[in-house]
């Protein structure tokens, strides 16, 4: 999907879900009601009935995707600016999607290992166990009758998240200079943290590191229990 559709498909989006109502009145929603008049002609723009401007924002971050769910999440913990009613809505976006389309995970496997999957697996379940915004998991049998979990990334979403965030950083400044309190959230600083977080998801290595940290220093605890890294 090109930059160009992608922005075409948020902006359907917010029209559909009369977001433009989060701005206040002036040159930001006058801007914005411009750029979704096209939508209102070509008979896109069908609005979500819900009175409540709070749940239609959080409906219009379920639509377009993962991406804009997590940043929703993020955004729910600014408690210090947020109205109560918008921060408790957002909170209640959960990180939990439908599995995403991909190869068999047999081929995803042997592409990412260069050997056939029964090379290192006696078992492996063909159907996702879970799935969130950035991977899924698989549940298998290593060849000595361990348990364990594969965990493989969306196919394609790291393009898909740095057309995401390019398109944030100008709808951020947007926001930015409409309003004080546009000013107040910091909607530029906001997303270039929500960045480097999203793109650090990305790298599996760096987690599974942590992740080995992590076990070692709750090594033996009976609190809490932290899954083994197979790193060969």
């Amino acid at each position: 999907m090109s930059s160009l559709t992608r922005l075409h498909k948020i902006l359907s989006v917010v029209a559909r879900y009369g977001l433009a109502e989060f701005l206040p009145a002036g040159r930001g929603r006058l801007a914005l009601q411009t750029a979704l008049l096209p939508y209102r002609v070509l008979g896109v723009f069908s609005r979500d009935r819900s009175p409540d401007k709070n749940t239609r924002l959080r409906r219009a971050l379920e639509e377009l995707g993962p991406i804009y769910i997590k940043l929703g999440q993020l955004v729910s913990t600014r408690r210090d600016f947020l109205d109560a009613a918008l921060a408790d809505e957002l909170q209640g976006l959960q990180d939990d999607v439908p599995p995403f389309p991909m190869p068999p995970i047999e081929q995803v496997v042997e592409s990412a290992l260069g050997a056939p999957a029964d090379r290192f697996f006696s078992q492996l379940e063909s159907e996702p166990l879970a799935a969130a915004s950035i991977a899924q998991v698989y549940g298998a049998q290593l060849l000595d009758g361990s348990d364990v979990i594969i965990k493989v990334v969306r196919p394609g979403i790291e393009r898909v998240v740095r057309q995401d965030i390019r398109l944030l950083k100008r709808l951020a400044r947007l926001v930015e200079g409409a309003s004080q309190l546009g000013k107040r959230l910091r909607p530029i600083e906001v997303i270039n943290d929500y960045e480097k977080i999203i793109l650090d998801e990305l790298n599996l290595q760096s987690e599974a590191a942590n992740t080995t940290q992590l076990r070692r220093q709750f090594e033996g605890s009976n609190e809490l229990y932290i899954p083994k890294i197979y790193w060969d």
